[in-house]
């Protein structure tokens, strides 16, 4: 055994060595890993890397996917008219607790804004929420948050500190490349990819489908110029992903508070919106209308609580054509959302420069 272990050791030391060398000197040919837990996510944060160096936005528009496919962020600059732009920073799949740290500890930094307008429906605040805790823990797995987070166990940071220096360690992330649409481990969907395309791990192409505008507006999608439409697919992702066993008022109400007394501790103001929806969205919660009805009354009295601007665009989008799904804006309804939006921005961030003493 001493014998194995005397031959065996430095041949497994030397098969790494010559990996990590061989991986070193293919490394200008290979894209960077991805460092946060989808594309989309990692273009933003792109996106909010190069307008800090240009003074930030004074507007950031955060919440999940039914946030992200409302936004043109492009059109609220310009309807605002503010000296610095409007930020789409609205994450896929995310739960309140996604949000939360996504906010505090991505989107202030970067952005700087004057005003977070936080748009949510009941599906955000489902504490049991099998796709949102997925999308949460994600999210926490990432290269891109374990860089940032505060209190770090000593593990994590030396995983962190080996990821700097071994490229091995570092590129070990192709393999472990989540997406957002499939349950399966990271590594089986990327031998699901490999089988596809023999050279995706080569493409530097990879993820510009989930590509943004330099404001975080979303750029493709199939929600963008369609007609109404519920597939049984959506129905089923929705109601057994989203809106399962539905409860409220737990740990998304808690990261709601934080999320707001975080954003308000930066000096910084908070505009909730309550989401536009369709008739069929009742039906998809786990108890219908009876789920709505509870989120609704805990919701009023939560923004109560905490004494926040509401506004309410669940009764302006009467019609389906505004909708791509029963929650997701097509593009109409991205123009028929900044159109509503820019009056109650421009109020509250008047209402700021008066009580500051501006002009």
């Amino acid at each position: 055994m001493s014998r194995l272990l005397t031959i065996g050791v430095p041949v497994v030391l030397l098969v790494i060595l010559a990996a990590e060398v061989a991986l070193r000197s293919l490394a200008p040919k290979l894209p960077k890993p991805l460092d946060w837990h989808y594309w989309q996510a990692q273009h933003k944060v792109t996106a909010m890397e190069q307008i800090a160096e240009t003074g930030g936005a004074s507007v950031a528009m955060i919440g999940a996917s039914h946030m992200n496919s409302a936004v043109d962020a492009e059109l609220l600059t310009q309807l605002v008219g503010a000296k610095r732009p409007v930020f789409n920073a609205g994450l896929n799949a995310a739960n309140t607790r996604t949000v939360e740290l996504w906010t505090l500890g991505v989107v202030l930094p970067y952005l700087r804004p004057d005003l977070v307008v936080f748009g949510l429906n009941s599906s955000e605040v489902n504490e049991n929420s099998s796709g949102g805790k997925r999308s949460l823990d994600k999210f926490e797995k990432c290269y891109g948050w374990r860089s940032r987070r505060q209190n770090s166990s000593r593990a994590q940071r030396l995983l962190l500190w080996l990821e700097g220096r071994s490229f091995l360690v570092r590129y070990r992330r192709f393999l472990q490349e989540p997406t957002m649409a499939r349950r399966a481990h990271p590594v089986v969907s990327w031998f699901g990819r490999l089988r596809k395309d023999p050279l995706y791990m080569f493409r530097k192409s990879r993820g510009q489908s989930d590509s943004v505008s330099k404001l975080g507006t979303i750029t493709g999608g199939w929600f963008r110029q369609v007609e109404y439409h519920l597939s049984d697919r959506t129905r089923r992702v929705l109601s057994e992903e989203f809106l399962n066993h539905y409860e409220v008022g737990g740990p998304e109400f808690a990261a709601f508070r934080r999320l707001v007394e975080g954003v308000r501790a930066a000096g910084v103001s908070v505009l909730v919106v309550l989401m536009p929806v369709t008739s069929d969205w009742t039906d998809l919660h786990s108890r219908g209308e009876r789920d709505v009805e509870r989120f609704t009354r805990a919701f009023a009295e939560l923004v109560a609580e905490v004494n926040l601007p509401l506004v309410d665009l669940t009764s302006v989008f009467a019609s389906n054509d505004f909708f791509a799904d029963p929650a997701h804006l097509n593009g109409a309804g991205m123009k028929r959302f900044a159109e509503e939006m820019t009056r109650p921005i421009l109020d509250l961030m008047d209402s700021d420069k008066r009580s500051a003493g501006g002009d």
